[in-house]
């Protein structure tokens, strides 16, 4: 059973989607950096920590980040158009950096939005931390189409 990718595994491939499965609990340091064509990313709900360059040059458009993620330490890309966070407790960002500086909307849960408005590093982009539409994430963690 594969618990574990590690560094640099798909680093420079014309990998264009991916779906980790739950049983991964660890992705290793830019296992998918420089994947430029990579427009589809779905990460394991049991994932705790998105690591320095794991998607860094990629060219996702929407990312959800799943619910047990306590740390991000990986540069999101500058390409999204919109981000996910299913974490009722704002995850620790390393760098200011992480969020890009795309005026893209941050979706969390409603119970959450003070908690993400006021934390280390989320608080520079408060005005952009909005509820998830709909209330919430039913389904996996794909993001809003694959919600019920």
């Amino acid at each position: 059973t594969l618990t574990y990718i590690g560094e640099y595994s798909f680093i420079n491939t014309g990998l264009r989607s991916i779906v980790i499965p739950d049983n991964v609990t660890y992705i290793g340091r830019a296992a998918m950096e420089r994947c430029y064509d990579l427009t589809e990313c779905v990460l394991s709900e049991n994932l705790k920590t998105i690591p320095v360059g794991a998607l860094q040059f990629t060219s996702l458009s929407t990312f959800t980040i799943p619910a047990k993620v306590e740390v991000i330490a990986a540069q999101l890309p500058g390409s999204l158009a919109e981000i996910y966070s299913l974490a009722t407790i704002p995850p620790s960002l390393l760098d200011k950096g992480i969020i890009p500086d795309n005026d893209c909307p941050i979706y969390v849960p409603s119970s959450a939005i003070d908690a993400y408005r006021n934390a280390p590093i989320w608080s520079e982009c408060a005005d952009r931390i909005q509820p998830i539409p709909g209330g919430g994430a039913g389904g996996d963690s794909g993001g809003p189409d694959n919600w019920e």
